[in-house]
């Protein structure tokens, strides 16, 4: 049996003195014969010299899952201008025998949404960014510069991973596999800060506790009038009718994104440059938290 499929790596109270990181085996309980060990290093960052520090994870014994804890002291936060991680190493122990050893990468973004806005690093932040197809990891590197956001359907391990050490943030939107492992599978990257899932599906609490530091996302048809599920924390929503558009913006008490399909061949930087364009119309409408063009 193998338990890596079961281990959430997750960071919970953030500042700017520490992050307090999280191992959790959520199939096992805690405080019996298993337990957890091994250390959190880092930061590291391609390209840049750093002093990585070693922090041990102590297990934090009894409690309804098996669950290890440290706190990482000055935190170098994951951002696109430097796009610092963490290894994780981890000992599933039984009896104080070692089963299994998991590596896991960690990026700690000072990241969220506050009432119709996003933060960043405890700013306000617009996201503005090309929802695209890429099948060319090549073209993240591309687009590195660009202070955008790429959304992308299904994306592939190695987009994740491309997008994650270049400093590249994804919004990936799930259409297919098992949602849990698939919440689980982005929560592995740094590069993962929100996620549009099907207006259908279930989030349980159990779901919403396995990926702490991922965003739910909804694409609300305004047309349809039909309101945000009770787990959605991020609202994308096409552009077209700029009264539904306003009517939305003044009603739904969460971050808006508002999204335009461009007609035409565009590549990934002058799809970025119609971003601007399109928060440059919608001004007149007010604030969004966002701005997407598709291609």
């Amino acid at each position: 049996m193998t338990f890596a499929d079961h281990i959430d790596v997750f960071y919970g109270r953030v500042t700017h003195s520490s992050a307090q990181v999280y191992v959790r085996v959520s199939s096992l309980v805690g405080g019996g014969e298993w337990s957890i060990a091994g250390h959190v290093r880092g930061p590291v960052a391609r390209g840049v010299r750093t002093l990585p520090a070693t922090v041990a994870l102590t297990d934090l014994g009894e409690g309804a899952t098996l669950l290890a804890s440290c706190a990482i002291p000055d935190p170098a936060f994951w951002t696109t201008q430097l796009p610092g991680v963490y290894e994780l190493h981890i000992d599933l122990r039984r009896d104080g025998e070692v089963v299994e050893t998991i590596v896991r990468t960690l990026g700690i973004r000072f990241f969220g949404a506050s009432g119709r806005h996003f933060l960043w690093e405890g700013k306000r932040w617009v996201l503005r960014g090309v929802s695209t197809q890429v099948s060319d990891v090549e073209e993240i590197d591309a687009f590195q510069d660009n202070a955008g956001v790429i959304v992308v359907k299904d994306p592939t391990e190695s987009l994740l991973s491309r997008a994650s050490f270049s400093g590249v943030l994804l919004v990936a939107e799930l259409t297919s596999g098992d949602l849990l492992q698939e919440l689980r599978r982005l929560s592995h990257w740094p590069a993962s800060a929100i996620a549009i899932l099907p207006s259908e599906c279930d989030v349980t609490k159990e779901l919403r506790a396995a990926v702490p530091n991922l965003l739910f996302a909804e694409r609300i048809d305004l047309s349809t009038a039909i309101a945000p599920a009770d787990w959605t924390q991020v609202v994308f929503c096409d552009e077209t009718n700029q009264q539904q558009l306003r009517d939305a913006l003044t009603q739904m008490p969460l971050p808006i994104v508002a999204e335009r399909r461009l007609n035409g061949g565009y590549t990934l930087k002058e799809a970025r440059r119609e971003c601007d364009h399109l928060q440059r119309d919608l001004a007149p409408l007010g604030d969004f938290a966002g701005y997407i063009v598709q291609m």
